[in-house]
């Protein structure tokens, strides 16, 4: 084995290793721009040309690494998505008005109940629907339709088509 060779699998291994350790930071700042795929393609790319095995460890290295940062993002989306919702601010902004005149009451806004907005149909609602009439039916084929027959004697015609023999 040569020396360049044991370097690139000890490297790979050292990254598989420490890959759960190191800050999530570094695995931001490598992954989520420009360069850093780029930088870690071309050394994968330059492996390849001192030891074909210690390039395929460096690959299954920078690909747990990429694994770990991933995993990492979705945590991070999972502690997002698990915290408190808020209210639209749409749902903020209903407010009483001001009154205009000292005496004036407001009534307080009803946000509806959930329950009450629905996309199911009620209990006397059916899917049964009665014919519009007789004359929904009568569709016919339009006069510039041509069928493959006619199209054929139209083109020779016109002179836009040769007849041809059989």
């Amino acid at each position: 084995m040569k020396k360049v060779e044991s370097l690139l699998i000890g490297v790979s291994v050292l990254l598989f290793i420490v890959a759960p350790y190191l800050p999530t930071s570094l695995y931001f700042l490598v992954f989520n721009n420009v360069v850093g795929p780029f930088v870690l393609l071309g050394a994968v790319l330059l492996s390849v040309g001192y030891s074909k095995v210690g390039s395929v460890a460096l690959i299954l290295a920078i690909g747990a690494l990429f694994i770990e940062h991933r995993k990492r993002a979705m945590s991070i989306l999972h502690i997002v998505a698990n915290t408190k919702k808020e209210e639209p601010a749409a749902i903020d902004q209903i407010v009483s008005p001001p009154p205009v005149i000292p005496t004036e009451i407001h009534p307080p806004f009803d946000i509806p109940d959930e329950s009450i907005v629905g996309y199911r149909p009620l209990e006397n609602q059916t899917n049964d629907f009665d014919a519009v009439g007789s004359s929904i039916n009568t569709k016919t084929d339009l006069g510039g339709v041509r069928l493959p027959e006619k199209t054929e004697q139209f083109l020779i015609e016109h002179g836009l088509a040769e007849k041809q023999s059989d």
